[in-house]
């Protein structure tokens, strides 16, 4: 064995070293470490693509968006040829990052480029083509039971629990000829489901265990329930808001089956699980098609909601969806309707957008590890909801939407460790 050939070998196994630690630390999410790795990975192997779109990504994750915007405007310029060679989420990222520096001409032409390869990629799979055997139903107010808005909810989590309580609240306000419909899990606390079936929500009762589909699926049976003619599909942790009120009621009124949104640089994903809809019969039965597609995919259940939009329905929906993006503009995209939104105005708030974004930490009295019982009490001594949380250095970090954490924070409602 030559020098070179051993030189060649030990730089290898260096390599592999540097991979292993750099994917260690970004399974736990320790970017700044994972820099750290991939920057030496790099000396070694100064133009691997893969290696340089990685730590473009955690530069990203750690807010160094100036020098994650160099990082991917090297694997845009290396030209495209060599994209391949980068992770399949690099132009996505180099999106992002110019939402995060202001850089709109490029998050716009880059975002469109984002949606317009994917279109490109999957537009010979073998997805359900668009082929309605029946005529467009006519949206009828009068009968909301057959205008559903569809969430999956498991967990006892209050970040989704609670979401869910308010999005069956403001449908009732912004929504009224809609029905909330929750495939709720039955992990999820009693108190909650109760609240949603005093707020008038659809409750159907879902096991995991045995269960072909992966919870985040649920929602989309939706899709083939024949007492249904019209669909929203929402995310249990996203508010509904006044701007999409108008957006859905545009939609409506078009000739088009399926409705889709973007609203924010992150959203370049062909169709987004959260932010569409549809008419019945636009689709094809999918139920068969998402189970064998959750047993396809076991091993990789991350995001599998979004993959199999993109690579089963998108091929369909892309023939008639009234998509709303003043973003990306992509697909003949239309701007949103020119309705003033006046909630959540005090927020950082987009559709779509996570409602649960602040965190509040409380110091309890309790070995790290076990699980604290608080409840949250409003301005009459009342008790809204009460849950679980983990303790950890003792004390317990709680995710609330956004409208709860302002009440906490003005001293109108208050948190009671039990």
């Amino acid at each position: 064995m030559s020098n070179g050939k051993v030189n060649s070998t030990a730089k290898r196994q260096k390599f592999e070293k540097l991979a292993a630690k750099f994917r260690r630390c970004t399974e736990q999410q320790q970017y700044k470490s994972a820099i750290i790795h991939a920057k030496k990975a790099l000396k070694l192997m100064p133009n691997h693509f893969m290696v340089i779109s990685d730590l473009a990504f955690c530069l990203l994750r750690a807010g160094q968006y100036q020098a994650a915007y160099i990082q991917y405007k090297r694997i845009f310029h290396a030209g495209e040829l060599t994209w391949h060679q980068a992770s399949k989420t690099w132009l996505d990222g180099l999106t992002e990052v110019c939402g995060w520096l202001g850089k709109e001409q490029e998050r716009q032409r880059y975002g469109c480029l984002a949606l317009r390869l994917a279109d490109q990629r999957v537009s010979s799979n073998n997805g359900l083509r668009f082929v309605p055997c029946v005529v467009r139903a006519k949206f009828k107010p009068s009968d909301k039971a057959r205008n559903i808005i569809s969430f999956s909810l498991f967990g006892a989590l209050p970040k989704y629990c609670e979401g869910a309580v308010l999005n069956a609240q403001l449908a009732r306000e912004l929504f009224p000829d809609w029905t909330c419909r929750f495939y709720v899990a039955l992990d999820v606390p009693q108190q909650v489901v109760a609240r949603l079936e005093e707020l008038g929500a659809q409750l159907i009762k879902m096991a995991v265990e045995g269960n072909a589909l992966h919870p985040l699926l649920w929602r989309f049976l939706v899709v083939d329930d024949e007492e249904v003619d019209f669909y929203l599909i929402r995310d249990a942790d996203s508010l509904l808001s006044d701007k999409e009120q108008a957006a859905v009621n545009h939609w409506l009124n078009s000739a088009y089956w399926f409705h889709h949104m973007r609203d924010y640089f992150t959203h370049t994903e062909l169709l987004l699980a959260g932010m569409w809809g549809g008419i019945r019969g636009g689709l094809p039965a999918i139920t068969a098609r998402m189970e064998e597609y959750c047993v396809a995919h076991s091993a990789n259940k991350h995001f599998i909601d979004q993959h199999f939009l993109r690579e089963v329905l998108w091929p369909t929906v892309r023939e008639s969806v009234l998509c709303h993006d003043e973003l990306f503009k992509f697909h003949n995209a239309y701007a949103y309707p020119q309705a003033m939104s006046k909630k959540w105005q005090r927020f950082e708030f987009h559709i779509g957008s996570n409602c649960s974004y602040q965190a509040l930490s409380i110091a309890v009295d309790k070995r790290d590890g076990s699980k604290q019982l608080w409840a949250l009490i409003d301005e009459q001594d009342s008790r809204i909801c009460e849950y679980y949380s983990l303790v950890n250095e003792k004390r317990i970090r709680l995710s609330l939407p956004c409208v709860y954490v302002e009440k906490i924070q003005g001293k109108q409602w208050r948190i009671e460790v039990v």
